[in-house]
């Protein structure tokens, strides 16, 4: 599929405001790690700092989507790895950090159905 260079502009300030936002999601899930069992923090500290990796990699590529799937390297997982462990001590104490309800709006009317 041949896109416009309007149409590539389009969705690359799309990417970047998804990316904006889903790093308040990331500072919000980081905030929370502290109320999880610390082998549960652990793993999720794990997965949020690589998949918070991908949208590094997009922003690197100044939100080129077309440029193909982003792939994140060993090196760069581990990296990011090693830096979210190495703050540990962040998630045990209470963060000033303020919450935000507002990232909450968008699942508000969301049911919890129990079967």
């Amino acid at each position: 599929m041949n896109e416009s260079d309007g149409d590539k502009q389009t969705i690359a300030y799309a990417t970047k405001k998804l990316l904006s936002l889903a790093d308040k999601y990331y500072a919000s899930a980081q905030a929370g790690l502290r109320y999880l069992p610390f082998r549960s923090r652990v793993a999720i500290a794990a997965a949020l700092a690589v998949y918070r990796e991908i949208g590094v990699v997009l922003r690197d590529r100044q939100y080129d989507v077309y440029q193909g799937r982003v792939v994140v390297s060993k090196l760069r997982k581990t990296r990011a790895m090693t830096q979210m462990l190495l703050g540990l001590r962040q998630w045990t104490v209470r963060s000033d950090k303020a919450h935000e309800p507002a990232l909450h709006e968008a699942i508000a009317s969301l049911r919890h159905h129990s079967e």
